[in-house]
């Protein structure tokens, strides 16, 4: 309860979060196993950083 009452305040609620980060990209790059679990991670949590300074605005 309290996670959707900090993500209507966000504003994180109503948007729906759609992430564009697709593992085959990171494989294309040479990418594999853990390392390639971890790269997917920070980029995904990289992107949903952005999304939400973008719902600041």
């Amino acid at each position: 309860k309290k996670r959707i009452e900090q993500a209507k305040r966000l504003g994180l609620y109503e948007n729906k979060f759609e992430s564009k980060i697709l593992a085959k990209d990171f494989i294309n790059a040479g990418f594999c196993g853990k390392i390639l679990g971890l790269k997917l991670q920070e980029a995904r949590e990289n992107e949903l950083k952005e999304y939400i300074k973008g719902l600041a605005k």
